[in-house]
């Protein structure tokens, strides 16, 4: 997402795009577990 290719209004709509996507969990859904349960841990 450089600002040569970009228009700042276009980065922002990728932003939001991304921020509102829903997370599928897939290969990270492991990792995920691990950060929740140090994270309960702490």
């Amino acid at each position: 997402m450089g600002s040569v290719v970009l228009e700042p209004e276009e980065a922002i709509e990728v932003v939001e795009s991304w921020l509102n996507a829903k997370f599928v969990g897939g290969r990270h859904k492991r990792r995920i577990k691990k950060i929740s349960k140090l994270e309960k841990e702490n």
